[in-house]
């Protein structure tokens, strides 16, 4: 049943160095779950590192305004290696 997981979603909103260290968590997921698709939702900045990797198909980055509320957010995919910007 879990093997059979079709999307992940990978949270992380803390600072862009846990977003770094999210590397070895991501690489290990893919291999757990090669068909899966692998979502990140983090801080904006962080998807500048997550753009890089080959195990991550999207990134939703959020712009955090006004005293921690959410304003809006971008959602980057990445195709085959390369970077589309969504807003």
């Amino acid at each position: 049943m879990l093997k059979d997981a079709k999307k992940i979603l990978v949270i992380n909103l803390r600072y862009i160095g846990d977003t770094i260290w999210m590397y070895p968590f991501l690489r290990n997921l893919k291999l757990n779950f090669p068909r899966a698709e692998i979502t990140a939702l983090v801080n904006e900045g962080g998807e500048i590192f997550l753009k890089l990797l080959p195990d991550v198909s999207e990134v939703i980055a959020l712009e955090k305004k006004d005293k921690g509320a959410v304003r809006y957010h971008k959602v980057y995919t990445f195709p085959h290696g390369d970077s589309e910007e969504k807003v």
